[in-house]
């Protein structure tokens, strides 16, 4: 979560659009994660919940202005908390999905791409982009 507040605006939008190109069983384990997080089960990550659960983090314990900065970064939809798909597209490591399945990786990566493709010409456009914003 804490590389994610550095990836640039399009790095963000992309892992967004492969994250949601994931199944159940694939998400397993970022849910288990997102749970364990989601203190009061509301189904969302609060900065408070966050907050915690980073500070247990020992090595990078962060302080509370970092972790708003995280929130920020990685809540899309600007309500404050952090949903489940906003944690996976931040929690996502690529070369994972690479290395475990050069194939499946190919899938999803062109399913991705053809969210942001509306007209399907294999051109990302600035205004598909701007429509997928």
């Amino acid at each position: 979560m804490r590389q994610f507040v550095k990836y640039s605006r399009f790095k963000q939008l992309a892992l967004r659009a492969l994250a949601s190109t994931l199944n159940s069983d694939e998400l397993s384990d970022l849910r288990d994660q997102f749970n364990a997080i989601d203190i009061d089960k509301g189904g969302t990550i609060s900065l408070d919940e966050l907050k915690q659960a980073l500070a247990k983090d020992v090595p990078w314990r962060l302080k509370g202005p970092r972790v708003l900065e995280i929130v920020e970064a990685i809540d899309s939809n600007t309500d404050g908390l952090v949903d489940f798909e906003e944690f996976v597209a931040a929690t996502l490591h690529v070369h994972q999905l690479v290395e475990h399945d050069s194939e499946k990786w190919k899938s999803l990566s062109q399913a991705a791409f053809d969210k942001f493709d509306v007209d399907g010409d294999g051109y990302i456009t600035s205004d598909e982009l701007r429509m997928n914003t």
